[in-house]
């Protein structure tokens, strides 16, 4: 039979194929196999016949034909076929069905239960037990192969097998039928690969991903869409087929190395072949190299939350969880004269892509006491290796210049927006912390000493914001709301009253979460909740995730009246690239976060309704 598999013979010596017990009936009629017996005669004019079973590990494959009244069943059957036998009809000159069963084995061989006019008979089956009749059965299963092989699969050596002995689709299925590739195959250690292309048939076919290592992956659970450039290059021959034909596939197989080659597979009824092969290159390693990479490639950005709910998602974790475990455990830290012995705020200042805003919040915090007098421990942590050396020589001038001492620290490597401010944490010594951005800007003295004495008023207060300004006075920030995007489908942090020119509220209120760009919390809260996850890409919730772990710790989380600063915003965010892929960043996060705290936001909107 041609295009059929089996370009060689596979290793089946060491099968261990299940020995009838002693449960089985005596008076069972053992069938043999192949063509060495006519078929069985189970009652008049009704006939049975077993052509092929196999055993491969634990799955049995059993195949042959029946008269036409025949009905046959196993315990455990995954799935049954039923194909038209021409051959047997000839043979027997009466109607007859062909069938092909995959059935999972338990301790012991199946047995055949065959009904005819309502009466059940039980039969036994010799299965194949040398390696040249195992072969010739893999050949013969292959065929009807697009609705079996889901089941094949579930046997590790059929699945192996398989995927090492698919011959290439034939040249007239590939010009008048159905046709795929891979246009880009990442791998990713201990995690899998990612596959980008596209596979289109006219006739019934399913496509697979499928790996040296016998691993299986249908491309039906991958995204699909429609690329411009396919659609235009293959509409002609393939019409309507040819939109939504492009695919993104992050298949999960920790045993992925890189150059191991990925073969993109139709599987049809005439059996299973291959239609591209690509050997995967390694992928990138850190995460915002991945989101560059990814993001970058032809995907509709509707599909965006699709494809992370899809293992894209869990690849992106699971290269910041890998790129942390690369992080220099030691540190660095440089200190000016008179630094605060026994301080009650730390204060913890991020620095990334720009360093001169530190001598503007030094010329602020010069007219405040408390960033001389002890009271205030101000630590700037340095988060971008391009900024260490210019502010190492000139940190002894800024402080002779406006008097307010200070820390450096340098982790040595950047460690984004959570890294960096617990890395500050190591390095406070204050019983309260206060989170600020290095583009925030008091407009009063004493406003740190406000916010931990209204933090300290009352038990139940987690965490304490305070009101931000753009520079032209108009409102920024003044408490977080989570609000639902039914478009997105995720929750969004949302800054009610933005843009709006509002005059100062005289009392404290409740919020539902406060802005990382000035917020303070006690140390020994920060400590107990695992300070800042370190799970989101650049700096985007952060801060709304430590808030609702220091509401479940505490209950409430305030904005105190009595303070007001200005914020420029993402100065330095607007570094990182184009719109669309800072875009991208906060979309990522947004799922990230909704997937931890999608449950608790909404108990929490019902409360406060």
């Amino acid at each position: 039979m041609k295009n059929q598999i089996a370009t060689k013979k596979p290793d089946f010596k060491n099968i261990a194929i299940p020995e009838k017990t002693d449960a089985t009936p005596q008076n069972q009629i053992v069938f043999e196999l192949g063509g060495r017996i006519e078929p069985l005669q189970v009652a008049p004019s009704v006939f049975l016949k077993i052509d092929h079973a196999t055993i491969f590990d634990n799955i049995a494959v059993i195949s042959g034909w029946m008269s036409d009244t025949a009905e046959i069943k196993f315990h455990s059957t995954l799935n049954f076929l039923t194909v038209p036998r021409p051959d047997a009809d000839a043979a027997v000159k009466h109607a007859t069905k062909g069938f092909i069963t995959v059935v999972e084995l338990g301790t012991n061989r199946p047995d055949l239960i065959c009904t005819v006019f309502g009466k059940q008979t039980v039969f036994a089956i010799n299965f194949s037990s040398t390696a040249e009749e195992i072969s010739n059965s893999v050949q013969y299963f292959s065929l009807h192969s697009r609705d079996l092989l889901p089941y094949y699969i579930k046997s590790r050596l059929l699945s192996e097998y398989l995927s090492k002995n698919c011959p290439d689709l034939p040249a007239h299925h590939r010009i008048n039928k159905r046709g795929g590739h891979l246009d880009n195959v990442k791998s990713f250690a201990n995690f899998g690969y990612v596959a980008y292309g596209w596979a289109m048939s006219k006739e019934a076919t399913n496509f697979w991903l499928v790996s040296s290592d016998g691993h299986w992956h249908p491309i039906e659970e991958s995204i699909r869409f429609n690329r411009p450039d396919v659609y235009e290059a293959f509409a002609d021959s393939f019409g309507v087929r040819a939109a939504e034909s492009a695919f993104l596939c992050v298949v999960k197989t920790h045993l992925m190395f890189p150059d191991t080659p990925i073969r993109l597979v139709a599987a049809i009824n005439e059996g299973v072949f291959v239609v591209h092969t690509l050997v995967a290159s390694s992928g990138p390693q850190t995460p915002l190299s991945y989101a560059k990479w990814a993001f970058s490639l032809s995907v509709p950005p509707s599909k965006f939350f699709n494809r992370l709910n899809r293992n894209e998602g869990d690849l992106i974790e699971h290269l910041i969880s890998q790129n942390r475990v690369g992080y220099p455990t030691e540190f660095e830290v440089w200190n000016t004269a008179n630094i605060a012995l026994a301080p009650q705020v730390s204060v913890i200042v991020p620095l990334y892509g720009r360093a001169d805003f530190v001598e503007y919040q030094l010329s602020q915090f010069t007219s405040d006491p408390d960033f001389k007098n002890g009271f205030i421990d101000l630590i700037y942590v340095v988060d971008d290796s391009t900024l260490i050396e210019p502010l190492l020589n000139n940190y002894h001038h800024l402080f002779r210049l406006y008097g307010v001492p200070f820390k450096i620290v340098w982790g040595k490597i950047n460690r984004g927006y959570s890294g960096a401010n617990n890395l500050g944490i190591k390095v406070a010594t204050g019983n309260t912390i206060l989170f600020l951005n290095s583009d925030v800007f008091p407009s009063d003295a004493g406003w740190a000493r406000k916010m931990r004495n209204k933090l300290l008023s009352d038990t139940s207060i987690g965490a304490v914001g305070t009101r931000l300004d753009y520079s032209d006075g108009s409102v920024q920030h003044q408490g977080m709301s989570f609000e639902y995007s039914c478009q997105l489908g995720v929750w969004l942090n949302e800054h009610p009253m933005r843009g709006l020119d509002l005059p100062q509220r005289e009392d404290s209120y409740d919020v539902e979460a406060a802005t990382g760009a000035c917020l303070i919390a006690r140390t020994e809260d920060i400590a107990q909740v695992g300070g800042m996850d370190e799970g989101f890409l650049i700096g985007d919730f952060e801060d709304s995730d430590l808030c609702l772990k220091l509401r479940d710790l505490r209950g409430r989380i305030v904005i105190a009246a009595e303070t007001r600063l200005v914020h420029l915003e993402r100065q330095s965010f607007h570094n990182l690239g184009s719109s669309d892929f800072r875009s991208s960043i906060v979309k990522f996060n947004a799922w990230r976060h909704s997937r931890r705290w999608g449950n608790a936001i909404a108990i929490l909107k019902e409360k406060l309704k």
